[in-house]
């Protein structure tokens, strides 16, 4: 009976990973942790989208403003890409 269950279980785990499209255990246990991290991400999203929905009316954004926003943001992208050189891995926001 006992070894009934493994052969079954294994067979579970080998259709999962078929259907994942994933060659083996381990880019099955990379993509479950991939998946956890998108769901704590869109939780995040999700939580900073209801504080700004419940932080009272919203204010056109100035010409500045989208300057001073694009400003930040080319600096993001020149840090990533100096650090690229370096070899360091990419920032996770």
């Amino acid at each position: 009976m006992n070894m009934e269950r493994k052969i079954a279980h294994r067979v579970h785990r080998v259709d999962k990973l078929k259907a994942a499209e994933l060659r083996s255990a381990s880019e099955y246990i990379r993509f479950l942790i991939q998946k956890e991290q998108l769901k704590d991400l869109r939780d995040e999203i999700d939580k900073l989208l209801l504080k700004a929905q419940t932080s009272g009316p919203g204010t056109p954004m100035t010409l500045q403003e989208w300057k001073d926003i694009e400003q930040e943001g080319l600096a993001l992208l020149a840090q990533e890409r100096k650090d690229a050189r370096k070899g360091h891995q990419k920032r996770r926001w």
